[in-house]
């Protein structure tokens, strides 16, 4: 058993595609959740990332979308930070 959760946080501005391969790769290397803190990008963008991750089968409560008090609620199922 671990002592501790392994969380991780995206950084801003990353390609979708760059964004997926390094969360794909980092949640197979051990890390438990990840915050997706694509807060410079439009929402239409953040929605793909978190679209994009949960169709390769990872649980929702695995990704976080990070929001602000401005953006729009997130779809049903997802989890927010």
């Amino acid at each position: 058993m671990r002592a501790a959760e392994v969380w991780g946080i995206t950084p801003d501005r990353w390609p979708v595609e760059a964004t997926v391969q390094a969360v794909l790769e980092a949640l197979e290397a051990g890390t438990d959740r990840i915050i997706i803190r694509e807060r410079r990008q439009p929402w239409d963008v953040q929605v793909a990332l978190v679209d994009r991750l949960l169709s390769h089968g990872i649980g929702s409560h695995r990704i976080l979308l990070r929001l602000g008090p401005d953006d729009p609620p997130p779809p049903l199922g997802w989890s927010v930070h």
